[in-house]
């Protein structure tokens, strides 16, 4: 068995082996607050700090889900579009070569190019975002998280 006797560990070490000690030891998904706080009090970590950790983890938790939630909404409002093209642009093509004489009065490419260029700009809008487009989109989802919650309560409390 190696010995860790005299080896020294960054806290980012720290964080990822208490991670993987934990997922080896808890049976279910999560460790309620209570087993939380006496791993914090074994590691000489004081409550208030704990508390702070969890506030600040709260607060990403929540910014991850609304950048989850935004970004889903993105693909799935490309997504749709692109249907939209394949089916529309599909059903051209087989209009103009049943209509037409042949395949030199091929009029479907204008519309189909035309469409192509707003689906390609809609691509780049949703899969090559700025990190300032995602911050701004995630306060955005997380304003309306809170007045959808504002709300909730006004409603139970009416």
């Amino acid at each position: 068995m190696v010995s860790y006797a005299d080896r020294r560990f960054s806290p980012d070490e720290v964080s990822a082996i208490v991670r993987h000690a934990l997922a080896g030891r808890v049976v279910a998904d999560t460790i309620g607050y209570e087993e939380l706080l006496e791993t914090a009090e074994e590691l000489n970590i004081p409550v208030e700090r704990l508390q702070a950790a969890i506030a600040v983890q709260d607060k990403e938790g929540k910014r991850e889900a609304a950048r989850e939630k935004f970004m889903r909404r993105r693909r799935r409002a490309f997504n749709h579009h692109l249907r939209a093209y394949l089916v529309v642009n599909g059903a051209l093509v087989v209009i103009n070569l049943l209509s037409s004489g042949g395949f030199h009065e091929l009029w479907f490419v204008w519309p189909m190019v035309g469409w192509g260029i707003g689906l390609a700009f809609h691509a780049t809008s949703t899969f090559f975002l700025s990190d300032e487009d995602i911050d701004r989109s995630i306060k955005r989802e997380l304003r309306r998280e809170r007045r959808r919650e504002a709300a909730m309560e006004r409603e139970v409390s009416h």
